[in-house]
């Protein structure tokens, strides 16, 4: 099964007399979806490589379960499970436990969005200054604004739009990169009791400037009082002149790749910019 109607995973729910997982593996044509194609042309990021769980792995994600609150499923070796399963060499598989999840609320309460921040906060205290996968990061970021051009060039958005986007962001070159999730929304959680518990998706993570989470919340964040999202802006430190200069940019690639499944162009574009002092 899939969770979703374009999910990039096969998805075997599997039950034991003790316990429950699951077992994911990617999809024969995951390639030619939009989200990975551009993700690959951008970030040289390759789902069948990027589950970033091997043991060279762990101490990053060591070093991220260090410093917030939420949890992180923990993969399990999956060769007893898919020595069985033909052609099994071939394919990238990753075993977890099935977490119970109520979901994640229709409305977050202070201590759900406290609890968000300050997820958010602790990844703003690492910093690099490379960009890509999240255990092995190549690109330096003075290539950001070059690569990230030529994938939106190679759209089919508007050029106009493309153009005018790119032509704010220019002057101002991002300088740092933090660890995040490039298809990060709520349901890339287990929730319980309405309060976040547990980051269950692993193979999108990478070092992204953190303005990029920035224009993620605006959207996610839809519908939060002026008071909660004059919280996040002090709390997260949010600088007011990068936001502006590059949302557009930002805007037009979530849009391209698909990440919320918009197919409104010109009213995804103009979502109110939430992060405004």
């Amino acid at each position: 099964m899939s969770a979703y109607p374009d999910a990039s995973h096969q998805l075997l729910y599997l039950q034991t007399a003790h316990a429950a997982y699951y077992l994911k593996w990617p999809k024969k044509q995951v390639k030619h979806q939009v989200f990975w194609r551009m993700s690959q042309a951008w970030l040289a990021l390759d789902l069948h490589t990027n589950y970033q769980t091997t043991a060279s792995s762990q101490a990053i994600w060591s070093q991220l379960a260090s410093v917030t609150p939420l949890h992180w499923i923990e993969p399990l070796d999956a060769s007893p499970v898919t020595r069985s399963i033909a052609s099994s060499t071939a394919r990238r598989y990753l075993l977890t436990p099935a977490l119970a999840n109520e979901g994640a609320p229709e409305n977050l309460s202070e201590q759900a969005l406290a609890k968000l921040r300050a997820h958010y906060q602790g990844m703003q205290g690492l910093t690099r200054s490379q960009f890509g996968s999240l255990v092995d990061p190549v690109f330096a970021i003075d290539q950001w604004y070059g690569r990230l051009r030529n994938c939106l060039e190679a759209t089919n958005l508007p050029i106009h739009l493309v153009s005018a986007a790119l032509v704010k962001a220019v002057d101002y070159p991002e300088a740092a990169c933090v660890p995040l999730m490039l298809d990060w929304r709520w349901d890339q959680l287990t929730w319980q009791q309405g309060l976040p518990d547990t980051i269950i998706d692993l193979d999108a993570w990478v070092w992204a400037p953190d303005t990029l989470n920035w224009v993620m919340l605006e959207y996610l964040l839809a519908g939060q009082s002026t008071a909660d999202m004059a919280g996040w802006v002090r709390d997260l430190n949010v600088d007011q002149a990068q936001l502006n200069a590059w949302r557009d940019a930002y805007r037009l690639l979530l849009y391209a790749m698909n990440w919320q499944g918009a197919s409104d162009l010109q009213a995804w574009l103009n979502a109110p910019p939430l992060f405004q002092r």
